[in-house]
């Protein structure tokens, strides 16, 4: 393995900071509860410098990727998986754009904020056009912001935007079936957008009224799914088919979308109306539809690609380790098991923490999952940045909170004092008599990756005495199941869609959907309150660190890995910025052959 790369903090220099007067890009040029605080472009403001262009390179600028799967459409609200975010990333634009150096201002040059931080108010870029070089007003971006969240139009994300604007859940939530007829059903629609806190003031002024103060919340407006879409192009086409070819897609971004094969090829092309087109160097990107990771790189040394995205087997993995071609790339992802902390006996934190501590994550890291993902050592991504000091990492310089390696003798220390007792068979039974209860360890069925996750860990709970089987189950059960509470183990994880820590632990709040496992804590919902509404990030940072630190102590979960993903990538191949958040940013990006 050549080098892992550092896991970018660019991605939230600007979260939160926005509003608290970090001298980090961007900028704030007043502290709320003073005057309206204000971050500017990145030529304006303090300690921020626009990004320093490459000379035009030489040679055809042609940069030939792959991605396993066709997306369903070019409609950034209506198909948001790992691939379509990429494609949506490069081919339209948000209010602001994370880049190497933090958040960068895209389709907003600055923004204020009140004081309790409820109302955003984005100044738009007047240079913002569609790639049929119609201007970009503030009716645009509304339209945008509230068909996300419009129920008939039925978007896999309206739920990202409806956790932060006011009015957001009373649109989304509306269903046909509690109106007498489609009239009516049209009419409750609109009633309820007008009453969503998004609201054009003028062509250049996007007003955003939230339904609490956020700190953070130019860093979430950086998402794919909130790229500004052309209100009279939709309407002209309709919802239904607007994005479903190239002709029926106008695009923002660096690039738009020329060619489309289904399951075949995509071509996407320079956009000359780009607000930043200077810095495009590539005129052209051909993507293939190649789902086999074995297949991407034979193609890849076979010199047909220039780069590989999709995730290696460990033997692969293992074959380039000390390529200079090959990186690991580190991502804001968390993968964990939850706990049926409801169901006895795995309601005694005890018993939980016994099990983690029978678990060697080092070994399971690098031998059973492979690829470069990394042993954890809390639940946050170890590569976080810290708010309160953003060129630090999350917790940086101190240990880890739980085991990294199986500690049995710890594990049965704590059966012990749980009230079970081991006999020379190594079973477990309870003051009762009653013996341990095999655990299912669920997970979907047809994913490879982690039934051998499942099989290590029933095999590290056989060493400890504790009975353990893998539960595959077909995904449309499993989405029944889990919300329901109907499982003793279950997978779950979390990928950053934003670089702020209360990504990952507002997933454990006692109200969260994500909360499978029914654990309930009165304090770390307290910490976790008070990291969404404070300005001063350093409060905000401690609270988060306490609400953490009580996750190992009550163990509600076992983190089994933090995200890494190893690639290769041609030496010619320059300014492809991979971020934290798992996004390829082709914007600077050029061929140096």
């Amino acid at each position: 393995m050549k080098k892992l790369i550092a896991l970018l903090l660019a991605a939230a220099l600007a979260l939160g900071l926005m509003a608290c007067g970090s001298s980090e890009t961007p900028t704030t040029t007043a502290a709320p509860g003073s005057e309206a605080a204000t971050t500017k472009a990145p030529d304006e403001s303090k300690g921020t410098e626009a990004p320093t262009e490459a000379p035009q390179p030489a040679g055809e600028q042609v940069l030939n990727i792959n991605y396993m799967t066709d997306p369903k459409t070019w409609d950034p609200c209506d198909d948001v998986t790992t691939t379509s975010a990429n494609l949506y990333l490069n081919t339209y634009i948000s209010l602001y754009r994370t880049g190497e150096n933090g958040d960068e201002p895209s389709g907003a040059s600055s923004y204020d904020v009140n004081e309790d931080g409820t109302v955003y108010t984005f100044h738009l870029n007047p240079d913002a056009k569609f790639q049929d070089g119609t201007p970009i007003t503030a009716a645009d971006w509304e339209f945008t912001w509230k068909r996300l969240l419009d129920p008939k139009v039925a978007c896999d994300y309206a739920w990202y935007l409806a956790d932060f604007i006011a009015g957001g859940y009373e649109l989304n939530g509306l269903s046909a079936d509690d109106y007498a007829d489609e009239a009516a059903f049209d009419a409750a629609i609109e009633e309820a957008k007008a009453n969503v806190g998004v609201k054009a003031l003028d062509d250049l002024t996007l007003e955003v009224t939230l339904g609490a103060g956020c700190p953070y919340f130019a860093s979430v407006s950086t998402h794919p799914c909130l790229g500004v879409m052309s209100k009279a192009f939709v309407e002209g086409l309709g919802d239904a088919t607007y994005g479903t070819s190239p002709e029926t897609a106008l695009c923002s971004g660096p690039f738009y979308l020329a060619e489309w094969t289904d399951d075949q090829l995509i071509t996407l092309k320079k956009n000359e109306n780009y607000i930043y087109a200077d810095r495009v160097k590539l005129d052209t990107i051909n993507i293939t539809l190649i789902a086999s990771s074995s297949t991407e790189i034979l193609m890849y040394e076979n010199n047909e690609l220039d780069m590989t995205n999709i995730d290696m087997s460990t033997a692969d993995a293992a074959s380039y380790a000390g390529n200079d071609e090959y990186t690991i790339w580190g991502q804001l992802g968390t993968g964990w098991i939850d706990f049926q902390c409801k169901r006895y006996p795995l309601d005694n934190k005890l018993v939980r923490k016994a099990l983690c501590y029978a678990i060697n994550f080092d070994e399971l890291c690098t031998s059973v999952i492979g690829g470069g993902v990394l042993t954890p050592n809390g639940f946050v991504p170890q590569a976080m940045p810290n708010p309160a000091e953003p060129s630090k990492t999350w917790r940086e310089g101190e240990g880890s909170l739980t085991n990294q390696t199986a500690d049995l003798e710890t594990a049965k220390a704590l059966l012990t004092e749980a009230g079970w007792t081991q006999g020379a068979d190594g079973s477990w039974t309870d003051a009762n008599g009653q013996a341990f209860p095999e655990i299912a360890v669920n997970y979907r069925m047809g994913n490879e990756a982690d039934g051998n996750i499942a099989t290590a860990i029933c095999g590290y709970w056989a060493a400890l005495g504790i009975p353990a089987i893998p539960d595959p189950m077909e995904s449309a059960l499993r989405s029944e199941i889990r919300p329901a509470g109907d499982f003793w183990v279950t997978f779950a994880g979390w990928g950053a869609d934003y670089a702020d820590a209360s990504n990952f632990l507002v997933c454990l709040t006692s109200t969260h959907y994500y909360n499978y496992g029914q654990w309930y804590n009165d304090e770390y919902d307290a910490y976790m309150k008070t990291a969404a509404t404070s300005f001063d990030q350093s409060v905000r940072y401690d609270a988060m660190v306490k609400a953490e630190q009580i996750l190992f102590d009550e163990y509600p979960v076992i983190v089994y890995q933090f995200s890494a993903k190893g690639y290769l990538q041609k030496p010619y191949v320059e300014g492809a910025f991979r971020s934290s958040l798992g996004m390829l940013d082709l914007e600077h990006a050029y061929v140096n052959k």
